[in-house]
């Protein structure tokens, strides 16, 4: 009697230890799922880009921006867009873009301008990262144009990256990215150490 009684608990016993090994085993499985759709989440590269017009401003949104792609494993775009100016000529809308050999000094120097950051970028560890340097609209280049193209998905900006004469002609690049631009747009207003910039000091090289 004590025999079969002993035996029984032990049935019990076994039965609810596989049980509860079941149970955890399930709970494992769905952990395991969640921590894979969490991790495939982290490891999904976003685009960053980040206007480069030479100042001061411009250079503190690079360094914003490259702690922002080594942090998500993003894709560093910097672009650069030299204003282009349109005149009469015969093209069936009547207007064009002169001559680009014009523009050439200015896209030299941003050009190497970009290389230099790049180096920076990758240095801080960042691997994918973009250059280009355009002749055109700034604002609509890094507003809307490129964003679109390369489907960005953040944009960071110098809170102002023209000298006081520079935006009574053509206003904020900034505040117009704020308003038309396609992706979230982070506008830069501290140095590396988040202390505020000082404007006076913020010119053009």
């Amino acid at each position: 009697m004590h025999s079969c009684r002993y035996n029984s608990d032990i049935r019990h016993h076994v039965q609810n230890t596989i049980i509860l090994l079941c149970n955890i085993s399930v709970e494992i499985d769905r952990y395991k799922r969640v921590f894979k759709r969490c991790y495939y989440e982290l490891q999904k590269c976003i685009n960053v880009l980040v206007g480069i017009d030479g100042s001061r401003q411009a250079k503190f949104a690079f360094y914003k921006a490259t702690e922002i792609a080594k942090k998500n494993n993003a894709n560093l775009y910097l672009l650069s867009v030299t204003n282009g100016q349109k005149f009469p000529d015969s093209t069936p809308k009547g207007y064009g873009f002169a001559d680009n050999s014009i523009y050439q000094p200015a896209v030299d120097e941003m050009e190497q301008q970009l290389a230099e950051l790049k180096q920076i970028a990758e240095d801080s560890g960042v691997n994918k990262i973009t250059t280009d340097v355009l002749i055109g609209n700034s604002k609509e280049e890094l507003a809307v144009n490129y964003p679109e193209k390369h489907k960005i998905d953040m944009l960071v900006v110098g809170a102002t990256g023209l000298n006081s004469i520079s935006r009574l002609i053509v206003g904020s690049t900034a505040s117009y990215c704020v308003r038309v631009a396609p992706c979230d747009v982070t506008v830069v207003k501290t140095d590396n150490s988040n202390k505020p910039i000082d404007i006076k000091k913020s010119i053009h090289r």
